[in-house]
């Protein structure tokens, strides 16, 4: 090879390994990005589906107030209801308890808990504030008493003069 031909070969074979070595280079970068992507979209299914199996902060509950729930039953025709929202994140419990047909006035209304359905057992949250219907609080809970709640180891009980043990009572039971 003579002298020219040595000269016009370098560049060219040089150019061609630059373009070589970009195009090997462009490569590996698409397969790091594409690689990336599949990565993230896994890691986002992985807590999209731990999401679903998380349960909510908010647990729905609720009770049917009735005489024949008191233990021993009275013969009151009063009625009620009472809707609980259960903020299983903060322990924070609010309600509203609606009631009509009672012997008298409201004197106190508690949760009592932890007892099953036809158990009677001492309370485990006192009402306070205004007694008339509807009657709304909220409260903090210990674990114990959210996990006794979620149970469905918690009743209302409201008393009136005529029936001081309590004159109407419900189990809440949490909604599923």
């Amino acid at each position: 090879m003579s002298n020219l031909q040595t000269l016009t070969c370098r560049p060219i074979k040089k150019s061609l390994m630059i373009r070589s070595l970009v195009i090997k280079s462009l490569v590996i970068k698409s397969l790091v990005i594409r690689s990336l992507v599949i990565r993230s979209l896994i890691i986002g299914s992985l807590f999209s589906l731990a999401a679903c199996n998380m349960p909510s902060t908010n647990t729905k509950a609720s009770a049917l107030l009735g005489a024949a729930n008191e233990v021993p039953a009275t013969t009151s025709n009063g009625t009620g209801d009472a809707k609980v929202d259960i903020d299983v994140k903060n322990n924070k419990i609010n309600w509203t308890i609606h009631y009509n047909g009672l012997t008298g006035a409201v004197t106190a209304a508690h949760f009592h808990g932890p007892a099953a359905e036809g158990e009677n057992t001492g309370v485990a949250l006192p009402i306070a504030g205004d007694m008339l219907s509807p009657m709304k609080g909220e409260s903090t809970v210990t674990e114990i008493q959210k996990a006794d709640l979620l149970a469905g180891k918690w009743y209302i009980n409201l008393h009136t003069a005529a029936n001081p043990d309590g004159e109407i009572r419900g189990q809440v039971v949490v909604k599923k």
